[in-house]
């Protein structure tokens, strides 16, 4: 088994952060056993966190490359091409003399496939935030019979705000014989149908 080391193991760290290099591609490139490699992971905490942590600093930079990415297909992008000639120089046929340069320049139009599923992307974000709001913005109504019971319910409804709210109903709604639950109206007596908490 190869002997740990800060080099090696801050060789090891600078090529997860900064290339896409397999733990066995690693293993080859610094001389070590992959099974060296996942024991010092496991006996030394040290290395451990220092791993997790290139790991996440290499995924945070894929995930800024890959905006970029999405940016310019979105916006557009200005595309540069150089060409240079050379020539055998006059005084010295051995060697070589820039001759000209040509640079164009071409424009890449936004690609329309990109921006109709970032808005699409963005459409979905919008109903789905509509749809959260719709949950909480109607608080559901708890029929109590008396104010001595909504006393006691006001404890568990105040640790779920915005979704309950407790009433005084006249006791023919709450009336068990015509198949109500006691306590409960209508829209509590759909959800506890459908599964209680």
């Amino acid at each position: 088994m190869a002997k740990f080391t800060t080099k090696l193991a801050e060789r090891i760290l600078e090529m997860i952060e900064h290339d896409m290099y397999t733990v066995a591609e690693i293993c080859r490139a610094t001389g070590i056993n992959r099974k060296t490699f996942y024991e010092w992971k496991n006996t030394k905490p040290e290395f451990c966190a220092a791993v997790e942590d290139a790991v996440e600093r290499r995924d945070e930079a894929l995930v800024m490359l890959a905006r970029m990415s999405l940016k310019k297909k979105l916006e557009g992008y200005t595309l540069t091409e150089e060409r240079l000639y050379y020539e055998p120089s006059k005084g010295n046929p051995q060697e070589m003399v820039l001759k000209k340069k040509v640079v164009k320049k071409k424009e890449v139009m936004p690609d329309h496939h990109t921006i109709k599923l970032a808005l699409e992307r963005e459409n979905k974000k919008a109903k789905t935030s509509e749809a959260n709001e719709d949950l909480y913005a109607k608080p559901t109504e708890i029929g109590v019979v008396d104010e001595e019971t909504k006393m006691e319910l006001e404890d568990f409804v105040s640790r779920r705000a915005n979704m309950y709210r407790i009433v005084v109903s006249n006791k023919k709604a709450l009336d068990p014989s015509n198949g109500s639950k006691v306590g409960l109206s209508h829209e509590m007596r759909e959800e506890s149908n459908n599964g209680k908490e």
